[in-house]
């Protein structure tokens, strides 16, 4: 597993994007590289504007991880973290 301060990639990630190189499919894997790493950036992006702390970020294969804190418990801004994506 790679780590870059609190981003962790996985060897699942590594392994596919090295694979679609191999077989001629490399932007297809930037592609999906891209649109997990804008997926989770919304994600922090609504932590961060609810005042809520990135512990640490996961990236595997199959999505993203996340360690957070949040100040509130409030059920609306969990919600509202859990949901929000880019359009």
């Amino acid at each position: 597993m790679i780590t870059l301060k609190k981003i962790k990639i996985h060897y699942s990630l590594i392994i596919y994007i090295i694979l679609c190189g191999f077989t001629g499919f490399i932007k297809d894997g930037l592609l999906i590289l891209s649109i997990l790493l804008i997926h989770e950036l919304s994600h922090i992006l609504a932590i961060t504007l609810f005042k809520g702390k990135v512990n640490r970020v996961d990236l595997t294969l199959i999505g993203g991880l996340m360690d957070v804190t949040l100040q509130t418990q409030s059920k609306i801004k969990t919600l509202i973290v859990d949901s929000v994506r880019p359009s």
